[in-house]
C-alpha cells in the first residue's frame, strides 16, 4: 500500500499539474467560474420552480407529486452540472500538447524525459480539483434543494458520484483523442458526442445510452413514476436493462450501466495513454518533421501536410520516454488489447441478437446476424491497418519484433475468423427442426421463412471474400498516403466501382438490345454481370422472382467467373502490396525488405 502510494504521488508529481493549478486558483477565474456556474443553475431552478407551481400538464403534475419538490429540484441540479460538465470539462483538458506546441516548449518537456503517464496524470489531477470548484459552487442549490426531502440523500450521493465519474470519463476521453487528432478537433469531437448521448438519454428510451451518459439516471424516477401511472410504455423499461441468460433473470440498473461503460472507457484510454501511437520515426532523425520521404519536398504545400507529419514526429519523440517494458510488449498490449476489445463488442452484438431473437421472424434475425458481421468486417478494416508512416515500425513481442503491417495483417485475419465462427451460432443447427431450435413457433417461423434462411446462409463467405478484397486495396491505398483514413476512403471508392460498375453497365446495355439481339452487346453485358457483385448475390441467394431484369440476371450471372475474377484482383492487389513495401523499405531504411 505504502509503495502504491508512492508511485500515486510520483504520477501527480507533474508540471502540468502545477501549471493548471496556477491557473485553476487564480482569483479572476475562480470568480469567472463562479458566476458562470452560478446563473446558469440559478436560472435552471428558476425554471423548475416556475414550471412546479404553473403547470397544467397531468403527467407533469403527477410526476412532481410523486418525486417531492427536493427530488424534483435536485434532478434539475444534476443535470445542469451535468451539462456543464459535458462542455467545460473537455475544453479544461485540452492545452497538452498544443499549448505546448505553440508556445516552442515542446522540444523541452521531451528533453526533460517526462513520461507520457506522469505527464497526462498530472492534467487528471488538475480536473478533479476543478470539479471539485463545480460542486462547490453548486453547493449551496444542491443545500437548498435538499433542505425539502432529505430522504432522497441517497440518490443524491449516488448521482454526485456518478457525476465525478463522468467528468473523469471526458477527460479521459479527450486525452486520449489528442494523442491522435489536434487538439481543437478533439474537445469539438468529444463536446458534440458526448453531448448529443446527454440530450437524447434525456427521452423516454431504452437505457442503452446510459453507458455513456449519466442523465438517464437521473431521471430513471421520473420514469418510473410514469410507469405506475400510465402503465408499461411502448417503448420498454426506461431505467433498467432486463435479459435473462440461462434461466437467470438479470437486472442492470441504470447507475450500473453508466458505471461499467465508464470502467470500460477508462480502461481503453488508460491503454491508448499508455502505449500511444504507432511510432513513425524509421530514420534516425535529429529534428522534428523529418519524416517526409524524397519527393514530398517537391509537392506543393496543400499537398505536403507538413503540419500533421510535424505534430505526428513530435508525438513520436514523446513516446520515446515510454518504459523499456512498453517498448518492449508493444505489439502485445496493442494488439491484443485491439483484437480482444473488437472481439468482445462483437461477441455482445451477437450475444445480444440472440436474447432478443424472439421479437423477430427468421429471415429479419438472419438480416440483422449478417449486418453485424459486415460491421464488424468493416471496423476490423479500419482497425487493422497501418499507415505510409507505420509500415515498417518495428513492434516489440517480448523477444522478436515485427513490422506493424504484418502485425496489422495477422490480426485482421484472425479477427475475420472470429467473426465468422460468431456468424454461424445461428445456422450451426440448420439441420434440425427450425422452429424447435431457433425457439419460433410454426405460427412465426414458416418454411419460406426457413428456406430463406438457409440460402442467406451462403452469403457470409462471400461477403467475406469481398472484405478480404476492400482489405487489401486499403493496406495497398495506405502504402501510398500519409492518412489512413485517406486511403480508407479511397479504397472504399475503388470497391464501388469494382463491384457495382459492371453491374450497372450490363444492366443498361440489356436494357438497350433487350428489343433486338445483338450478340456482341450480349457477351459484353454477359460477362459485366458475371463479375459484378450484385451477379454474385442473386446466383447466392437464387431469389424467386417475376422481374424480367431479375430473370436475366439469374441466367447470365455465374458465382465461377465472379469469384475468379475478384479473385484474380485480389492476387494483383497482394503482390502490388508486396511491391509497394520493398520500394518504402528501400526510402526509408535503405534496404530491401525482408520481412
Amino acid at each position: 500500500m505504502k509503495r502504491l502510494l508512492q508511485k500515486l504521488l510520483y504520477a501527480t508529481d507533474s508540471p502540468t499539474l502545477t501549471r493548471d493549478m496556477q491557473s485553476i486558483l487564480s482569483a479572476w477565474r475562480v470568480g469567472v467560474w463562479f458566476l458562470l456556474l452560478n446563473l446558469t443553475l440559478g436560472i435552471t431552478l428558476a425554471i423548475f420552480i416556475f414550471l412546479s407551481i404553473y403547470a397544467n400538464d397531468n403527467d407533469f403534475i403527477s410526476v412532481v407529486e410523486g418525486l417531492g419538490l427536493g427530488q424534483f429540484l435536485t434532478l434539475a441540479v444534476m443535470g445542469g452540472i451535468g451539462a456543464l460538465c459535458t462542455i467545460f470539462i473537455p475544453l479544461r483538458a485540452s492545452g497538452l500538447f498544443e499549448g505546448a506546441r505553440w508556445a516552442r516548449i515542446f522540444d523541452q518537456i521531451i528533453s526533460s524525459g517526462i513520461s507520457p503517464l506522469r505527464y497526462f496524470f498530472g492534467k487528471i489531477a488538475a480536473q478533479n480539483v476543478f470539479f471539485g470548484l463545480i460542486i462547490l459552487a453548486a453547493f449551496p442549490y444542491i443545500i437548498f434543494c435538499l433542505s425539502f426531502d432529505y430522504g432522497k440523500l441517497g440518490f443524491f450521493i449516488t448521482s454526485l458520484l456518478l457525476l465525478w465519474v463522468y467528468a473523469n470519463v471526458l477527460t479521459l476521453v479527450t486525452l486520449a483523442s489528442s494523442i491522435f487528432k489536434h487538439e481543437i478537433m478533439a474537445v469539438l469531437g468529444v463536446i458534440t458526442a458526448y453531448g448529443l448521448c446527454y440530450l437524447i438519454a434525456c427521452w423516454p428510451l431504452p437505457p442503452v445510452l446510459a453507458l455513456v451518459s449519466p442523465a438517464t439516471h437521473f431521471l430513471s424516477p421520473v420514469w418510473n413514476i410514469m410507469v405506475e401511472r400510465n402503465g408499461s410504455p411502448p417503448w420498454g423499461n426506461c431505467s433498467s436493462l432486463d435479459f435473462a441468460v440461462s434461466g437467470w433473470q438479470i437486472s442492470l440498473g441504470s447507475a450500473e450501466l453508466f458505471l461499467l461503460g465508464s470502467l470500460a472507457t477508462a480502461v481503453v484510454c488508460l491503454g491508448v495513454m499508455l502505449v500511444g501511437p504507432v511510432q513513425c520515426l524509421n530514420k534516425h532523425n535529429s529534428t522534428f518533421g523529418e519524416v517526409v520521404m524524397p519527393g514530398d519536398c517537391k509537392r506543393k504545400s496543400m499537398f505536403r501536410r507538413r503540419f500533421a507529419l510535424c505534430r505526428q514526429a513530435e508525438m513520436s519523440f514523446f513516446y520515446e520516454n515510454r518504459s523499456d517494458w512498453i517498448k518492449r510488449w508493444e505489439g502485445v498490449i496493442r494488439h491484443v488489447g485491439l483484437f480482444g476489445g473488437l472481439t468482445t463488442l462483437a461477441i455482445f452484438a451477437f450475444a445480444g441478437l440472440h436474447l432478443f431473437r424472439f421479437s423477430l421472424r427468421a429471415h429479419e434475425f438472419f438480416v440483422v446476424n449478417l449486418v453485424i458481421l459486415c460491421c464488424g468486417l468493416i471496423v476490423g478494416i479500419y482497425s487493422f491497418c497501418s499507415d505510409r508512416g507505420t509500415e515498417l515500425t518495428p513492434l516489440g513481442f517480448g523477444k522478436w519484433k515485427f513490422p506493424a503491417g504484418r502485425a496489422d495483417t495477422i490480426a485482421f485475419l484472425l479477427f475475420v475468423v472470429v467473426l465468422l465462427a460468431l456468424a454461424k451460432l445461428v445456422p450451426w443447427l440448420r439441420n434440425m427442426p427450425y422452429a424447435q431450435v431457433w425457439g419460433w413457433d410454426q405460427k412465426r417461423a414458416t418454411m419460406y421463412d426457413v428456406l430463406r434462411v438457409v440460402k442467406s446462409f451462403y452469403l457470409i463467405p462471400l461477403f467475406t471474400f469481398l472484405a478480404l478484397q476492400f482489405y487489401a486495396l486499403t493496406r495497398w491505398f495506405s502504402l501510398q498516403a500519409w492518412d489512413r483514413r485517406k486511403a480508407f476512403i479511397a479504397a472504399f471508392v475503388m470497391a464501388q466501382l469494382l463491384w457495382f460498375m459492371p453491374f450497372i453497365a450490363g444492366l443498361m446495355i440489356f436494357k438497350v438490345y433487350r428489343d433486338e439481339v445483338i450478340p456482341l452487346l450480349g457477351l459484353v453485358s454477359k460477362i459485366c454481370l458475371n463479375i459484378s457483385v450484385v451477379g454474385m448475390f442473386y446466383r447466392t441467394v437464387e431469389l424467386e422472382t417475376q422481374s424480367r431484369d431479375d430473370l436475366y440476371i439469374m441466367e447470365n450471372a455465374s458465382l465461377f467467373w465472379g469469384y475468379f475474377f475478384h479473385g484474380l484482383v485480389l492476387a494483383v492487389m497482394m503482390v502490388l502490396i508486396h511491391y509497394s513495401r520493398k520500394k518504402l523499405a528501400k526510402i526509408q531504411l535503405g534496404v530491401e525488405d525482408k520481412s
